[in-house]
């Protein structure tokens, strides 16, 4: 049990330093309604990540493992066509976003800037509890399958029989411990929130300059993986 607890607070302390969440939630903290309301994001993440070790724990993945495979075996033809299809729409939407910004330089800019601001103002406080959810969510499931930390404390984890409770316990002090930096930076937030929305404000503003840019450039990506993926794999099956 030694052992467990050293893995635990290693791994965890490890784990929680996560720059990808991290930003997420110093843009996040800047966009919601109310600043309490990122507490919805902070806690999704870490019920999201604690029902990822109760689904190891309890060989839960290795059962979903086996369907996935199953589902690829016998119908991977057409997940690899629906895969080709995605990747086509992504370039579509590449190739219309570029086709805009094109257009946009022939436009009134100072005039288009000056009403995209206003509109931008009006909307930077709109995300709601259910989309900081939502956001959660799919956030932390897609960093699952690069958080080498908790899988190296899962590994340890699995070894032991433990009873529920005692799981519990394990598995919410871990995530306090991962969400940890996030609580920080809302207490953060809270004391200096005029120098915090100032910042926010500056990193904004640059960034939809180049977002017109970069958003087409990774649609671009996409389709180039999602295309390449699919008819490599459609070649192989055939």
């Amino acid at each position: 049990m030694k052992e467990l607890i050293l893995t635990l607070l290693a791994t965890s302390s490890v784990d929680s330093l996560n720059p990808i969440g991290i930003t997420q939630q110093f843009i996040l903290q800047g966009m919601v309604k109310k600043p309490k309301h990122i507490w919805y994001f902070i806690l999704t993440t870490g019920v999201v990540n604690m029902i990822f070790g109760y689904f190891v724990y309890y060989g839960v993945i290795g059962i979903i493992n086996n369907g996935v495979d199953h589902i690829i075996t016998n119908y991977g033809l057409y997940l690899y066509i629906l895969e080709l299809l995605i990747g086509i729409l992504a370039l579509f939407f590449c190739i219309r976003g570029l086709i805009r910004k094109f257009k946009s330089k022939n436009n009134d800019k100072l005039a288009e800037q000056e009403a995209e601001e206003q509109k931008i103002k009006s909307k930077i406080k709109s995300v709601t509890p259910l989309a900081l959810i939502g956001i959660g969510v799919v956030s932390t499931v897609s960093e699952l399958t690069s958080a080498v930390p908790y899988f190296a404390f899962l590994a340890v984890l699995v070894n032991y029989k433990l009873s529920f409770l005692v799981l519990n316990l394990i598995l919410i002090f871990y995530n306090i411990i991962y969400i940890a930096p996030f609580m920080i930076l809302y207490f953060i937030y809270m004391i200096s929130k005029a120098k915090f929305d100032a910042i926010y404000n500056f990193f904004r503003k640059y960034f939809r300059r180049f977002s017109e840019i970069l958003i087409p450039l990774l649609l671009l990506v996409i389709a180039i993986v999602l295309g390449f993926d699919s008819i490599t794999n459609m070649i192989n099956i055939v």
